[in-house]
């Protein structure tokens, strides 16, 4: 299964990486709070959730869940990360996206250094990280991406349109000789 990283072990990040754990998927919980990973890794619940408790200590148990307070020792090795942090209300009404661009801030290094994603996608990431416009940042990646795949699309259609024009033209003339072989056959006995 794939490899997950959960940054921020609190009511959403905590739900989630024993979620995915029991899934079958191997899971590193990353959270600040020293305390709070301790009391984790023994496997005791700090919140209430029903069902929580079980789903954590037999992930645990099983090896698919791990909590630590290292972004190096999560992040390089994931295939997927999860950023699960407070966003309580601003002043203004809008989410404070603080401390998501804190748990971000540290993602860049770990992201270069594991080498599974491109060059560019890293220094964009990083680039949004001391900008604080990582939100943009990761659109401006979703964006060319998706335009990168809508090109591979297009260019494997354009590959395959003139393959299945022959593919047709061959079964055409196949079924059209099947129907005159038989008329050229009969006019050669008839002919003798």
């Amino acid at each position: 299964m794939a490899r997950i990283s959960i940054i921020g072990s609190g009511y959403v990040g905590l739900v989630y990486a024993a979620a995915f754990a029991d899934l079958g998927n191997d899971v590193t919980g990353v959270d600040i709070n020293e305390a709070k990973v301790e009391l984790l890794q023994r496997g005791d619940c700090p919140i209430f959730e029903p069902g929580l408790p079980e789903l954590l200590s037999r992930n645990l148990q099983a090896g698919r869940l791990r909590f630590t307070t290292c972004y190096a020792d999560a992040v390089p090795q994931s295939q997927f990360v999860f950023i699960c942090v407070d966003t309580p209300q601003s002043f203004s009404g809008e989410a404070d996206m603080r401390a998501v661009r804190r748990a971000a801030t540290t993602i860049a290094e770990p992201l270069r250094a594991s080498g599974v994603f491109p060059p560019m996608v890293v220094q964009m990431i990083a680039v949004g990280e001391q900008t604080g416009a990582l939100d943009a940042m990761l659109g401006k990646i979703a964006d060319f991406y998706e335009e990168e795949v809508d090109t591979a699309v297009a260019n494997l259609t354009s590959l395959l349109e003139p393959l299945l024009m022959v593919f047709l033209g061959v079964v055409v003339g196949g079924v059209v000789i099947a129907m005159y072989l038989p008329i050229f056959k009969l006019v050669t006995v008839v002919g003798r």
